[in-house]
């Protein structure tokens, strides 16, 4: 997997995630759905940089410092 594809795979969980508890529950401004976003991300990518895969590891490894 190139690091590309792993970004648009954890964007899109992201999205699916939010888009559920949108649908339900109380509303939360722009900001606060931002952080949580941009938390949620680091921890996945703190727990991607962990894979038994290499390949997996490094992009994670990669994209999180990038950030």
């Amino acid at each position: 997997m190139d690091h590309k594809t792993i970004r648009i795979a954890i964007i899109m969980g992201l999205i699916a995630g939010i888009l559920g508890c949108a649908t339900t529950g109380p509303r939360y401004g722009d900001n606060e759905v931002e952080v949580a976003m941009r938390q949620q991300e680091g921890e996945t990518l703190a727990r991607l940089t962990h894979s038994n895969s290499g390949d997996i590891s490094e992009a994670a490894t990669a994209l999180a410092r990038k950030r």
